[in-house]
C-alpha cells in the first residue's frame, strides 16, 4: 500500500487533486495541498502512516482504481527514488538493514555496502518471483490477498507495485523486460515525472520504452530487450530500426524464436513477403508450437501460392511437402493449414478461463440487476427482467466456463455495450421523445458541451470492472479466415474476439466521460457520418467516390473523417471535393475524433447493421433471423438442440452469444438487405467510355466497335494467340485444379493470371507442370499487374473469367464485367460471405442464372462448354473495314452485358444510394422508437408491423430497370 501511494502521489499532477485529498484524508494528514510535495521530499512516514490508516486507506485506494489499485505510472528515474520516499527516516535503506541505538533513538544506516546489496538483491527477487506470480493469475482474477481485513483483487496495478519496488532495490535487465512487457499492455494513460523534474502525459508504450531502454543500459546485448523494443519501435513505423534490433537479438540468440517471427511479420506487413518466409520456417523449427509463427507462415505461403507441405484441401484431398495432390487417406504428416486450424482451435478454447468469477467478484446478482434497472429504465419489462436474472445467475455457480463454452469477460462487455446503448437511447426519449426530425426546420442545440451534473449522473456511463484482464486477441486475423477451411463457429469467434478485445481496450480508456455520450438531436435533415482510413488510392475509395456525391442533401446531412492522410490521388481529391463535410482527422487523437462525431450529431455512425443482400447473407445465417422464422413456425427448431443453446440465442432480447456452438449460423449482427447486391461500384462515371449511354446509341455499331476495340487488345497482351484460342483468366491470384482439367479438355485455351506477387509465378507454374503436364501448364500465361485504367481496359480481351472459390472476387469481378467479359462463380458455403459475392454482383448484371453454378462439376462443365460455344468469323463493318466478330453463347452473353453495362442495377451508383438512404432512414427510426432489437419491451409492443417482422431491413428497388 505504501509503495501504491508513493508512486500514485509522486507521479501525479493537480489534475489529481480529488485522489489527493481523499488519501490525505484516509491517512490522516492535516493539509492535502503539501501532502504530495511532502512525500516527494521524504518528509512523510509513509510506512508509519499507512499501517495506521489500516482498512480507510485500502478503501479509498480501492475506490479510486475502480475496484483495484489504482494505477501508478513512473518512469525509471522516479521509480529508482522510491526507497528515499518510502524509508526515509531510514536513508533510503532496508529498514531490517538499520539499527537503532536504544539511548538516543538514533538510526544508524549499515556501513557494509556490500551486505546492503546483497540484502537489496534478494529482497528484489521475493518480489519479483510475487510479481509474477500475480501476474500469472492476470487471466482469472482468481488470486487476492488480504490487506488489512480487506481482499484485493489480482490486477495490473498489483503486478506493477511490486515490479517498481523490485526495481527500485536492483534494476536487472529480466525485471526491466518483465516491466516493459506489462506496461505496454497498458491502456490508459497518465502523469509521470520525467527526470527534468517536469510533468508530463504518459501512455503504456512510453513507460515500457523507457525500461527497455534502461534494461539495454544494463546489459546492451539482452536479446528479450532488444526484441521487444524492436516491436515498439516497429509500431512507430520505424521498420528498419526495427529490423535491426530484431537482427542484433538473433546474432545473440539464433533460435529465437519470438524476434525471428517479428522479422517475419514486419518484412511480411510491408510486401517483402519472399523474404519472410525462412525466418517463419527458422521461428517454427526453433518452438514447433509458436502460434504466431505458423499463421505467418501459412499466410505468407500462401500468398506466394508455395502450397507444399500445406495439409488439407478439401475433405478428400490434401497437398504433400512435395506439393502433390493426393487422397486424403494418405495423409502422413500434420500439415501448415491443418496445424492452423488446431491453434485457433487451441486459442479460442484457452479465452474462457480469463476472468472467470468476474461477474459474482464484481458484485451481487441484486447489483447487477439494479444497474441493468438503471440503464434501461421504466421500459424493462417483467419477461425481460427474468431473462436478465436467468442469464446472470449461472455466474454465481462454480462450472467449467471452458467445457460450457462461456465466455464470462465476453458477456460483461457486451453487456456494458448493450446497456450504454440503452442509457443513450433513454436519454433521447427522456429529452426529445420518439421525434425523428426537429419541427418546422427548427435546430436543436446539441448538449454535448453543457452536460449537467444532473444529467450526468442519470445518465452515468456503464463500466467493466477495474479488476477484467484484457483477453489476447488470436493469431488469425478476420481477413485471413477468408481462404482458410475454418468451421462457422471458428470463423465467427476469430472476428468476435478480436471485437472483444478492441471493445475492452476502448471502454477502459481514461479520457471517456463519467456518463455516456449525449444521443444525436432531431435535425431537419438525418446526419451521416463516414469514417475510414481508405479514402487514398484503395478499392473502397474506387467503388464508392462518388457515393458521399450522390446523397441527398435535401433529406442528409453526409461528414466524412479520414483516418490518414492525403495520397494525391485523384480518388482522395475528387472525394474531398464532392463530399458535404470532408475532414482530415489522420493527426487527431481517438478522443479528439470521437467527440467530434458527437459534436456533429451524427445519427447513422453505428456498427451493428451488417450491409449485405440475401445472396450473400442468407436469412438462415443470421441467428436473430432464425430466432425470428423459429418464433413465428416458419421453421421448426431442431429436436437434436440443446436448451442451453436456446438460452443463448435468447441473450441480450435475441441479440445471440456469438460463443454458441451452433454451427448453422455466421452473423449476430442485425442485417440490411440491399436490392439486387449490397456491393456498389463507381465504373459508370470512373470509366464511361466512348458512349455515355447505349440507349441512344446503335446497339450493332455499339457492338462493332467493342469488337474491334477488343481485338486490338488481345492482340496487343498476346500477339501470338490465334484468334481461336479462348483466354480463361484470374486476376487474383489462385489456381486450383479445376482449371487445369479446363484447359487440358479445351487445347486451345490458355490461362491468363497476374503476377501479383511476382513471387507466385515460379511456384504455380510449377504446380501446373506436377498437376497437369508440361503442355497443360505451357499455357498458363503471366503478366505484370497494370494501373487501374489500363486494368479496366485489359479486361475486355478475356474471353471468361474464372472466379476463385474460397474467396470470389469482389472488386475484379466488377471490373471484368464492366468490360463486358462474363465471370463464372460458384457460391460454395452457405455461411461464407466472401465466396457469395460473386454470386451477388453477377445476379446484379441480370444475366447471373448463365454465370452462376451449383458444384464444382458444373463449374468445369460451364467454363468448357462456353468455351466450345465460341466461333469467329471476318466481317466488314460498315465502312468496309473486316474485324473479328464471335459468335456463340459466350460471346452473346459478353454482348448483352457489354450493351445494358449502363441499364443494370451493378453500376448503377446513384440507385444504390437511393437504396442505402432508405436504409439510413429505417435504422433511425428503429433507434429512436426502441425496436431495432427483437425481444425489447418496445419491439414486442409494436405488434411486429410490416416494417419490423424481424430485425432484418429489407429494401425494396421502386425504380424498374428495363435490359
Amino acid at each position: 500500500m505504501a509503495v501504491c501511494v508513493t508512486g500514485f502521489l509522486a507521479a501525479t499532477g493537480p489534475a489529481n487533486d480529488h485522489a489527493l485529498r481523499e488519501i490525505a484524508r484516509s491517512i490522516r494528514f492535516p493539509d492535502p495541498s503539501r501532502l504530495r510535495e511532502s512525500i516527494r521530499q521524504g518528509n512523510v512516514d509513509i510506512l508509519r502512516a499507512v499501517h495506521a490508516a489500516g482498512p480507510a486507506l485500502v478503501h479509498t485506494l480501492l475506490e479510486l482504481g475502480g475496484g483495484i489499485l489504482p494505477i501508478t505510472h513512473l518512469l525509471p528515474a522516479q521509480t529508482s527514488h522510491l526507497p528515499s520516499l518510502l524509508f526515509p527516516t531510514f536513508s533510503g535503506f532496508l529498514p531490517s538493514m538499520c539499527l537503532q541505538d536504544q539511548n538516543t533513538g538514533e538510526i544508524k544506516t549499515p556501513s557494509d555496502s556490500r551486505m546492503c546489496q546483497q540484502a537489496n538483491h534478494v529482497t528484489a527477487g521475493v518480489l519479483l518471483a510475487l510479481a509474477k506470480l500475480f501476474q500469472d493469475a492476470l487471466s482469472t482474477s482468481a488470486l487476492e490477498f488480504a490487506e488489512s481485513g480487506t481482499s484485493i483483487r489480482t490486477s495490473i496495478s498489483l503486478v506493477l507495485v511490486f515490479y517498481y519496488l523490485s526495481f527500485a532495490l536492483h534494476a536487472t535487465p529480466s525485471t526491466c523486460n518483465n516491466l516493459g512487457v506489462l506496461l505496454s499492455t497498458l491502456n490508459t494513460t497518465g502523469s509521470a515525472v520525467n527526470e527534468q523534474g517536469h510533468q508530463e502525459w504518459v501512455d503504456g508504450k512510453r513507460l515500457a520504452h523507457a525500461y527497455y531502454q534502461k534494461g539495454l543500459e544494463v546489459d546492451p546485448h539482452h536479446p528479450h530487450l532488444l526484441a521487444n523494443l524492436g516491436s515498439l519501435i516497429k509500431d512507430q513505423g520505424r521498420i528498419d530500426e526495427a529490423l535491426r534490433l530484431y537482427e542484433k537479438a538473433i546474432e545473440l540468440k539464433p533460435d529465437f524464436d519470438i524476434a525471428l517471427a517479428n522479422i517475419g511479420n514486419t518484412l511480411k506487413d510491408h510486401g517483402r513477403v519472399r523474404d519472410s518466409i525462412p525466418f517463419y520456417h527458422r521461428a517454427v523449427t526453433a518452438n514447433p508450437n509458436f502460434a504466431d509463427a505458423i499463421c505467418g507462415l501459412v499466410s505468407a505461403l500462401g500468398a506466394v501460392c508455395d502450397w507444399r507441405g500445406r495439409g488439407s484441401v478439401n475433405a478428400d484431398q490434401h497437398l504433400d511437402l512435395q506439393g502433390r495432390l493426393l487422397p486424403k487417406s494418405d495423409a502422413t504428416y500434420i500439415g501448415w493449414i491443418d496445424r492452423l486450424v488446431g491453434v485457433c482451435e487451441k486459442q479460442i478454447a484457452a479465452g474462457y478461463v480469463y476472468n472467470v468469477g468476474a461477474v459474482r467478484s464484481h458484485s451481487t446478482l441484486e447489483g447487477w440487476m439494479a444497474l441493468i434497472q438503471q440503464c434501461i429504465g421504466p421500459s424493462l419489462s417483467e419477461g425481460q427482467r427474468s431473462r436478465w436474472v436467468s442469464h446472470l445467475r449461472r455466474f454465481y455457480s462454480d462450472f467449467d466456463r471452458t467445457e460450457a463454452r462461456v465466455n464470462e469477460g465476453g458477456f460483461i462487455i457486451r453487456l456494458v455495450e448493450r446497456l450504454t446503448r440503452a442509457v443513450q437511447q433513454r436519454w433521447y426519449i427522456e429529452v426529445y421523445g420518439q421525434k425523428l426530425h426537429s419541427d418546422g426546420g427548427h435546430i436543436i442545440v446539441p448538449i454535448f458541451n453543457d452536460v449537467s451534473a444532473e444529467a450526468a449522473a442519470e445518465y452515468r456511463r456503464p463500466t467493466i470492472p477495474a479488476s477484467m484482464a484484457i483477453a489476447p486477441a488470436l493469431s488469425v486475423l478476420p481477413f485471413h479466415t477468408f481462404t482458410y477451411p475454418l468451421s462457422p463457429r471458428v470463423t465467427r469467434l476469430i472476428s468476435h474476439r478480436i471485437a472483444l478485445y478492441t471493445s475492452h481496450t476502448t471502454l477502459v480508456q481514461s479520457w471517456l466521460p463519467s456518463h455516456v455520450y449525449p444521443p444525436p438531436t432531431p435535425s431537419p435533415k438525418i446526419n451521416i457520418g463516414y469514417v475510414s482510413s481508405d479514402f487514398n488510392d484503395h478499392p473502397l475509395a474506387h467503388l464508392m467516390q462518388s457515393v458521399f456525391g450522390f446523397h441527398d442533401l435535401e433529406r442528409f446531412n453526409v461528414f466524412l473523417y479520414a483516418l490518414v492522410p492525403s495520397d494525391g490521388s485523384s480518388y482522395r481529391t475528387k472525394i474531398e471535393r464532392e463530399a458535404q463535410h470532408f475532414m482530415d482527422v489522420s493527426a487527431w487523437t481517438s478522443q479528439q475524433i470521437v467527440e467530434q462525431i458527437v459534436r456533429d450529431g451524427i445519427q447513422i455512425r453505428w456498427c451493428d447493421y451488417l450491409l449485405c443482400d440475401s445472396t450473400v447473407c442468407p436469412p438462415k445465417s443470421s441467428a436473430a433471423e432464425q430466432w425470428w422464422r423459429r418464433s413465428q413456425g416458419v421453421e421448426p427448431r431442431p429436436e437434436t438442440e440443446d436448451p442451453s443453446e436456446a438460452q443463448r440465442i435468447l441473450n441480450f432480447d435475441v441479440d445471440t452469444d456469438p460463443e454458441s456452438l451452433s454451427e448453422d449460423w455466421m452473423y449476430t449482427e442485425k442485417l440490411i438487405y440491399m436490392p439486387h447486391t449490397f456491393f456498389v461500384t463507381d465504373h459508370k462515371q470512373t470509366f464511361g467510355g466512348v458512349h455515355d449511354n447505349n440507349e441512344v446509341v446503335d446497339s450493332v455499331v455499339v457492338w462493332q466497335e467493342e469488337q474491334i476495340r477488343r481485338g486490338h487488345m488481345r492482340h496487343e497482351i498476346f500477339p501470338d494467340l490465334s484468334d481461336d484460342v479462348i483466354i480463361f483468366a484470374n486476376f487474383n491470384q489462385v489456381i486450383f485444379a479445376t482449371w487445369l482439367r479446363i484447359l487440358s479438355q479445351h487445347p486451345k485455351s490458355i490461362l491468363w493470371l497476374l503476377r501479383f506477387p511476382g513471387a507466385g509465378e515460379e511456384h504455380l507454374t510449377r504446380t501446373a507442370r506436377e498437376w497437369g503436364g508440361l503442355e497443360v501448364a505451357a499455357r498458363v500465361r503471366f503478366t505484370d499487374v497494370a494501373a487501374k485504367e489500363e486494368h479496366i481496359k485489359r479486361g475486355r480481351a478475356v474471353d471468361l473469367f474464372l472466379d476463385t472459390i474460397e474467396c470470389n472476387a469482389h472488386t475484379v469481378a466488377a471490373d471484368i464485367l464492366w468490360s463486358g467479359t462474363p465471370i463464372l462463380t460458384w457460391p460454395q458455403h452457405k455461411l461464407k460471405m466472401c465466396s457469395r459475392v460473386g454470386a451477388s454482383i453477377a445476379n446484379a448484371t441480370g444475366f447471373g442464372d448463365a454465370m452462376i453454378v451449383e458444384n464444382l462439376s458444373e463449374y468445369e462443365g460451364r467454363a468448357i462448354s462456353f468455351a466450345r460455344s465460341v466461333r469467329y468469323s471476318t466481317v466488314p463493318d460498315s465502312t468496309g473495314r473486316y474485324y473479328r466478330s464471335g459468335s456463340g453463347e459466350l460471346v452473346d452473353l459478353r454482348r448483352n452485358l457489354y450493351l445494358n453495362r449502363y441499364r443494370m442495377p451493378l453500376f448503377d451508383t446513384a440507385r444504390w444510394t437511393r437504396n442505402i438512404e432508405k436504409a439510413y432512414t429505417e435504422a433511425w427510426s428503429r433507434w429512436v422508437r426502441g425496436t431495432e432489437f427483437m425481444g425489447s419491451t418496445e419491439w414486442i409492443a409494436s405488434g411486429g408491423g410490416d416494417s419490423e417482422e424481424s430485425s432484418v431491413i429489407w429494401l425494396r428497388d421502386d425504380d424498374p430497370f428495363f435490359l
